[in-house]
């Protein structure tokens, strides 16, 4: 039958919203080259309303199905996927012949990928239910498609079998498979602990036919020239770059789940064994370039080795931003289903009827009202850039800059307190109404980009490097501090630690040194370590003498206000707003300021002899790392801030917090916070965030 005398399907409506209901794609067998053939069939899904007395008998009350994880490739149609109608499938006809005769039959486009897919997992004598969002969703019915989107994260987690399909095979992949499974076979990849342990054996390799030396990460694996480059190019695959990946095989069971390219299969766990052998031990490989190119590109994928099945919005952005997908609202539905909090992942409800800056405003607000510790963490997340036209205090998840402002990764320069009944409140025209206490204002932005640019910084400034700094030293024993981004020996404290960061008095010494000979530096050590701090960075000077580091190249500028937000970690810049009424401020980003980074703004400065490091203590029976206060005197660790008493409040509750459970969190009612530190001088003050 002539193509033109067929239609195009036309999906039936799911019941309701869609929420409760999938679509289940029937493959029909054929033969390779043969058309491919399927029926849509609709079934509850209503998770929601399944209590089975055993949560893992929740499958035997769903149906089964498998699902495919795969990327959709270019925007071109290349073919057709011909779907059988009810009745045709009522007319009992299963040749090849009679079903391309009847006039019945629909069909819908369908793009290279799938089409290849379809032909390599299409069975030759049955037929095969699949569940295949560009076939099983009506891509074109946008109220229906968010509910769709919504059940994902179940359909993954809840399915028979994950299918992951890298791609039909090309440039030597199927040698790649084949050595990914002899490595995979011998090793057991540990993802949390990143170690190797010899395999115990499996049908496909005996364990007597395993190389111990496998196991050993200082022994690179036998592999060169074709091999890598066969490897390199099956992980240049473009399933590995697909933000959608990461919550279909985060949430998949992976012990039901394979890996497939062309006709070359094997199970999720002896690739991920094999992956994992790869990024710690690396090749053998001669060449450098190919050796180059491959380790570069496992360590660019590694994050989808890694992928958790939980994660926090505030993580987002930083975790998948390199992670691609069309549609800039996927930056959030796309991960939704990985949500730790529940509350959070239930208010953010995918709606294609919804702007970008809809759906992100609606992510923050679920993030302000429904996050249990109540905190302002996700306006950390914030960056001010021309590409921006949402509100300030909404993050834009599609911002690609990944630099941190601290490789510690946390400050506390509101020592996270948190104000209640609420920490924030909804102003005039949309603002976030935030409490705060201003810190001092921007007056220089350097770039440092480069040795040349410390060297003329610490040569060319205005302020001698032996003179008084604001929070105690010399103004060239703050920049020591800063431009290793507070990373140094004296505050890493934790007893597991070798350190790889160096002594403060080594940085400041180089940093002396640097002043008069900029490129003659034979450290190269250090000269290494301070770049790397300094990369994505911009430093900034301040009315008050305090310098710090802004986190991108518009981190800042000349006359932006540094505040500490209480419900915030580190300080936060902000920029008064020149299109609207005074008060109001639009949020660049977060910075540190050297002397302003542990609530000296807020508490003043710790008693003397006593500062802040990163130590090993015992929390719950567990050994972890947290930040305490230091008796240089005595040794002794501290792990409430001995400056909270000054607040005159009953801390019992928050003591008890912090021995049990580690919450740094100190909640105080507003009007007594207010009240209290303004006893000591301290203005708390209300900024309203456009």
């Amino acid at each position: 039958m002539p193509l033109l005398e067929l239609s195009r399907y036309r999906y039936e409506a799911l019941p309701g919203d869609g929420g409760q209901h999938i679509r289940i794609a029937r493959i029909y067998p054929g033969h390779f080259d043969d058309d491919i053939h399927v029926s849509l069939r609709i079934e509850d899904f209503q998770v929601d309303d399944i209590r089975p007395a055993d949560p893992t008998d929740i499958q035997d009350q769903l149906p089964t199905y498998e699902a495919m994880s795969y990327t959709w490739g270019p925007p071109v149609d290349s073919g057709l996927i011909f779907v059988r109608t009810e009745i045709s499938l009522s007319s009992g006809l299963n040749t090849q012949e009679e079903r391309a005769d009847q006039s019945w039959h629909q069909w819908l486009p369908a793009r290279a990928n799938l089409l290849s897919a379809l032909r390599h997992l299409r069975r030759d004598d049955s037929p095969r239910d699949m569940w295949i969002d560009a076939i099983c969703i009506d891509q074109e019915e946008v109220v229906q498609k968010g509910p769709q989107v919504a059940l994902m994260g179940t359909l993954y987690s809840q399915a028979a079998g994950v299918v992951v399909w890298l791609g039909p095979a090309c440039d030597e992949s199927d040698r790649a498979m084949e050595l990914l499974n002899i490595w995979g076979s011998q090793v057991d990849f540990d993802i949390g602990l990143e170690t190797l342990q010899p395999s115990a054996g499996s049908a496909r390799l005996p364990a007597e036919a395993c190389d111990e030396r496998m196991a050993d990460a200082g022994i690179p694996l036998e592999c060169r020239g074709k091999d890598s480059l066969a490897v390199s190019s099956l992980f240049g695959r473009d399933w590995f770059d697909r933000l959608w990946i990461r919550q279909e095989i985060g949430l998949a069971d992976l012990s039901r789940s394979h890996v497939q390219c062309g006709t070359m299969a094997m199970p999720w766990a002896i690739f991920r064994n094999a992956w994992g052998a790869i990024y710690l031990k690396g090749t053998s490989d001669d060449d450098p370039t190919i050796k180059h190119r491959l380790n570069n590109r496992i360590a660019h994928v590694h994050p989808v080795l890694e992928q958790k099945s939980s994660i926090y919005l505030s993580w987002v952005r930083l975790l998948f931003s390199g992670a691609e997908c069309f549609d800039k609202r996927d930056r959030i539905y796309a991960v939704r289903s990985m949500l730790a909090d529940e509350s959070i992942k239930q208010v953010i409800k995918p709606d294609y009827t919804k702007t970008v800056i809809e759906t992100y405003r609606d992510a923050a607000m679920a993030y302000l009202r429904e996050d249990t510790d109540r905190d302002l963490r996700i306006l950390e997340d914030c960056r001010l850039h021309a590409g921006w036209s949402g509100p300030s205090w909404v993050p834009d998840w599609t911002y690609a800059d990944q630099t941190v402002l601290s490789p510690w990764g946390y400050y506390r320069a509101s020592m996270d307190i948190i104000p209640i009944p609420r920490a924030w409140e909804i102003a005039d025209l949309g603002a976030l109404r935030v409490q705060g206490v201003f810190v001092t204002k921007v007056t220089e932005v350097h770039a440092t980009r480069s040795l040349e640019d410390v060297h003329n910084l610490l040569v060319c400034g205005q302020r001698s490097m032996d003179g008084a700094y604001p929070a105690g030293g010399t103004v060239l024993d703050a920049y020591a501090r800063v431009l290793c981004c507070d990373r140094y020996k004296e505050i890493d404290a934790a007893s597991y630690s070798n350190g790889p960061f160096p002594l403060l008095k080594i940085l400041r010494d180089y940093l002396s040194q640097l002043q008069t000979k900029p490129l003659e530096t034979s450290t190269r050590e250090v000269s290494s370590f301070l770049l790397r701090g300094l990369t994505g960075r911009t430093l900034l000077q301040t009315d008050s003498g305090l310098i710090g580091l802004g986190v991108g190249q518009e981190c800042a500028q000349v006359g932006d206000e540094i505040c500490a937000i209480f419900g915030c970690g580190p300080l936060m810049v902000i920029r008064p707003s020149c299109n609207s009424r005074d008060g109001q401020y639009r949020l660049v980003g977060p910075c540190s300021l050297d002397g302003a980074n542990w609530g000296e703004s807020v508490l003043g400065p710790l008693p003397r002899g006593m500062r802040h490091v990163n130590a090993e203590v015992e929390v719950d029976q567990v050994r972890k790392s947290i930040w305490v206060c230091k008796d240089e005197h005595t040794g002794e660790l501290l792990r409430m801030d001995p400056r909270l008493l000054s607040l005159g409040i009953d801390l019992t509750d928050y003591e008890k917090s912090l021995e049990q459970a580690h919450l740094d969190h100190l909640y105080v009612e507003s009007e007594v916070l207010v009240e209290s530190l303004a006893t000591r001088g301290v203005h708390v003050q209300a900024i309203d965030l456009v």
